[in-house]
C-alpha cells in the first residue's frame, strides 16, 4: 500500500522513489481535469512552477485572443487541482508542498517531495511560520495569481516570521477584491496552527489520535473549504463572473489597466517589513481614520501595526496653519490613517490636539484614542484580566463637578455630560456588543497582535511585547492597601483605611518590597485555567478578551480600590482613562485601551508595553470590520 508506505516513512528523511508505468489506470492524485483544450498542454515532467511561468494559470482576458499564448487552465481546472493537492496535505503533512515539487505527466499530475521538514505530531511544531502550511499558501497564492512569488521558506518556524507576514499582506491584496471561500482557505492556511496547537496541547503529543487531530484541523480549515470552491465552480457561480466583466473592460480604461500591470504591481515586492502596493493618498482629504495617543509606548506600538508608511520620506501632505501636531500618515487594510501622538497627558492637551487635527484633516470620520487604561475587574459576570481590551460606549468626566468638604459630587446633568456619539460610531460599537461580533473582533485581535509582535521581533525588539503571565496578573482585595506591611517605624504602620496615610517610599515601591500579603489575592476562575495551561505548555499569547461599556475620563489618576468601585457602582463604568474627555466633542470617537492595572493602590508599569500592543492590535481589527 503506496499510502501506508509513504506514512511509515514521513519526517526520517529517506528518498521515496514512485514508479508510474501507466498514467492513465493509476493516478496518485486521483481524477483532476485536462486544460481547457487539449492541442496544447503540459509538456511531460514539467513542474508547476515551470507551468506557471508559462502562463498556464495565468487568469483569462477574452481582448487577447490573437496573441499566441499557451491554454490557460480554467477556474473549475484550478479548483479541482488546489482539492487534490489540499488532500495530499492533509495526508502528508511533514512534506514540502511546493510548485517545483509537482509535476505534470502530459495532463495528470504527481508528487515529488522529501521529508526534510520537523515531524509535525508536537505541539511546539505547530507555531506562526509552520513550513509546510506557508508553502501551501503561497502555493494557492500563485495558482490564483498565475505569478511565481519571490518568498523564501525556511524549514524552521523560527526564521519564517518575515515569510508570513509578506503571505498574511498578499492574502489581504486579494481580501480586496474578493472574499469567497477559496480566499478563506489561504487565510486557514496562515491560521491553522493555532488550533492545531491547541488541540495537540489538550490532548498530549503521545494521544494515539495524534494524526487525525492534524488532518481534522487541516481538513475543516483548508480542505473542506477547497471542496466547497470546487462546487462553486462547476455550479458557475465563482468570481469567474466579476473577473470576465472586469476583463471585457476596454484595454485602454483605468479598470483594464489596474488589473493588468506588470508582475512587479500584480504581486508587489516586499521592502522591510511592508508591501509598497496601494495607491498614495494625493491630499490630506483622502484620510478618514485617525489614530490618537498620548503616551510615546502606546505610539511605539500603533507603530507596529501599519502596513506601510506614506512620510518614509518625509511628511507629503503639510498641516494647517496653527496646527502645531506631527502627524504620521500611513495605511492599515483598507484605510489611509493619520497618527498623532499627544505632547502630555490629560484632556486639554487631547481636545486641543483633536481640534488641530481637525483643521488640517477636515475629512476625518473616525478617530480612535488608543493606548492603555485602568479596569474594574469584573463586567457583570465576566472577568477583567490585564492584557484584556475595553471599547468606550459613552465617555463621562469623573472629574467635573463640586468638591465639598465631606465629598465630591460628579456634575450629571444632560447640559453637563458628553455628548452622544453620532450614529455611524453607535452602529460600529453595538455591533461589538453582540456575541459573534465580539468574537470576531478577539479573534482578529488576536491575530493581528501575534503579528505585530513578529514586527517588533523583525525590527530586532523581541519580547518588547511579550504576554507577562497569569503569575504577573495580581488582584488584591479592595482593603488591601498598598503600603509597609513589615515595618514597625513607618507611619504605614497606622493605615488601615482608605483615608489614612502611607509613606511616600511606599507609593514608588513594588509589592515585593513592601511585603503586600499573597493571601490577600482574589482568586478568578478563568485566570487559573489560563495558569494551567501555562504549565503545560501553552500559548504564550493567550487571546484578549474585548469589554464594551462607559468609560471614565480625567486628569486624575485613579490608584484607589475603593474609589474605583464607588465610581463603577454610581456610574457603570468599566475602565478609567485621562484623554477620552478631551477628544470626543472634537471628532467622532471610540476609546480603544488595553487593561494594564486594576485602578488600585498595586498598579504597577509590568504591563503597560503588552496592553497598548492588544488595544493597537484591537484598533486594527476595528478598521478590518470600519466599512465606509
Amino acid at each position: 500500500d503506496i499510502c501506508m508506505n509513504l506514512r511509515q516513512h514521513t519526517g526520517q528523511g529517506k528518498a521515496l522513489v514512485l514508479h508510474i508505468k501507466d498514467v492513465e489506470e493509476f493516478d496518485l492524485l486521483g481524477t483532476w481535469s485536462s486544460p481547457t483544450s487539449s492541442s496544447v498542454g503540459p509538456s511531460l515532467n514539467e513542474s508547476l512552477d515551470q507551468l506557471i511561468r508559462k502562463g498556464f494559470f495565468r487568469p483569462f482576458d477574452i481582448n487577447i485572443c490573437n496573441e499566441a499564448l499557451p491554454d490557460r487552465f480554467s477556474i473549475k481546472d484550478r479548483r479541482a487541482l488546489a482539492v487534490k493537492l489540499g488532500l495530499c496535505l492533509m495526508n502528508f503533512f511533514d512534506a514540502d508542498l511546493t510548485s517545483n515539487r509537482i509535476h505534470f505527466l502530459g495532463p495528470k499530475p504527481y508528487l515529488a517531495f522529501n521529508s526534510e521538514l520537523s515531524v509535525t505530531t508536537n505541539s511546539e511544531i505547530f507555531l506562526v511560520g509552520h513550513p509546510a502550511l506557508l508553502s501551501f499558501a503561497k502555493l494557492l497564492l500563485e495558482m490564483e495569481y498565475g505569478q511565481n512569488m519571490d518568498i523564501d521558506i525556511s524549514p524552521h518556524n523560527s526564521e519564517n516570521g518575515q515569510a508570513w507576514f509578506q503571505l498574511m499582506h498578499r492574502l489581504e491584496l486579494l481580501e480586496r477584491e474578493r472574499n469567497d471561500v477559496y480566499v478563506e482557505a489561504i487565510r486557514g492556511c496562515l491560521t491553522v496552527h493555532y488550533k492545531i496547537a491547541s488541540a495537540l496541547r489538550l490532548r498530549g503529543s503521545e494521544h494515539k489520535d495524534v494524526d487525525s487531530i492534524i488532518r481534522k484541523n487541516l481538513y475543516m480549515e483548508i480542505v473542506y473549504k477547497l471542496m466547497i470552491g470546487h462546487e462553486h465552480s462547476q455550479n458557475g457561480y465563482t468570481h469567474a463572473r466579476k473577473r470576465r466583466r472586469r476583463d471585457s473592460l476596454e484595454r485602454t480604461t483605468p479598470e483594464y489597466k489596474k488589473r493588468h500591470i506588470p508582475e512587479s504591481q500584480v504581486l508587489p515586492a516586499v521592502s522591510g517589513s511592508r508591501i509598497m502596493s496601494s495607491v498614495r493618498p494625493s491630499h490630506r482629504d483622502d484620510f478618514e481614520i485617525a489614530i490618537i495617543c498620548a503616551l510615546q509606548l502606546e505610539y511605539d506600538a500603533v507603530s507596529y501595526i501599519f502596513d506601510e508608511f506614506w512620510d518614509d520620506h518625509g511628511d507629503p501632505y503639510g498641516k494647517a496653519a496653527g496646527d502645531h501636531n506631527i502627524y504620521t500618515t500611513g495605511r492599515m487594510g483598507n484605510c489611509n490613517v493619520v497618527l498623532a501622538l499627544l505632547p502630555e497627558i490629560g484632556k486639554a492637551s487631547a481636545a486641543s490636539a483633536a481640534a488641530s487635527m481637525r483643521s488640517s484633516y477636515r475629512c476625518l470620520r473616525l478617530a480612535i484614542l488608543t493606548g492603555v487604561c485602568g479596569s474594574v475587574p469584573h463586567r457583570q459576570c465576566r472577568e477583567i484580566f490585564l492584557g484584556d481590551v475595553v471599547i468606550s460606549k459613552t465617555v463621562l468626566q469623573h472629574d467635573f463637578g463640586w468638591q465639598y468638604s465631606d465629598g465630591f459630587i460628579r456634575k450629571n446633568t444632560v447640559e453637563d455630560n458628553l455628548s452622544r456619539p453620532n450614529k455611524d460610531v453607535r452602529n460600529l460599537v453595538t455591533i461589538f456588543e453582540t456575541d459573534r461580533g465580539r468574537d470576531q473582533l478577539e479573534q482578529l485581535t488576536t491575530q493581528f497582535l501575534r503579528q505585530l509582535q513578529a514586527n517588533a521581533a523583525w525590527k530586532k525588539r523581541p519580547g518588547k511585547y511579550d504576554y507577562p503571565g497569569t503569575a504577573e496578573d495580581k488582584l488584591f482585595e479592595s482593603t488591601h492597601r498598598h503600603k509597609h506591611h513589615v515595618s514597625p517605624t513607618c507611619i504605614c504602620r497606622n493605615c488601615f483605611n482608605d483615608l489614612d496615610p502611607v509613606c511616600d517610599e511606599a507609593l514608588i515601591s513594588s509589592c515585593a518590597d513592601l511585603g503586600c500579603d499573597d493571601e490577600r489575592y482574589i482568586a478568578r476562575k478563568r485566570l487559573q485555567a489560563m495558569h494551567q495551561f501555562e504549565n503545560v505548555g501553552g500559548d504564550n499569547t493567550p487571546q484578549p478578551a474585548v469589554y464594551v461599556g462607559a468609560v471614565a475620563s480625567g486628569d486624575k489618576v485613579i490608584k484607589s480600590a475603593a474609589e474605583r468601585d464607588k465610581l463603577s457602582t454610581k456610574a457603570d463604568v468599566i475602565a478609567f482613562e485621562m484623554e477620552g474627555a478631551g477628544v470626543w466633542d472634537e471628532v467622532p470617537c471610540i476609546v480603544v485601551k488595553g487593561v494594564c492595572n486594576y485602578a488600585d493602590s498595586h498598579k504597577h508599569e509590568r504591563w503597560q508595553n503588552f496592553a497598548a500592543a492588544a488595544a493597537s492590535a484591537a484598533t486594527r481589527a476595528i478598521l478590518a470590520r470600519y466599512i465606509r
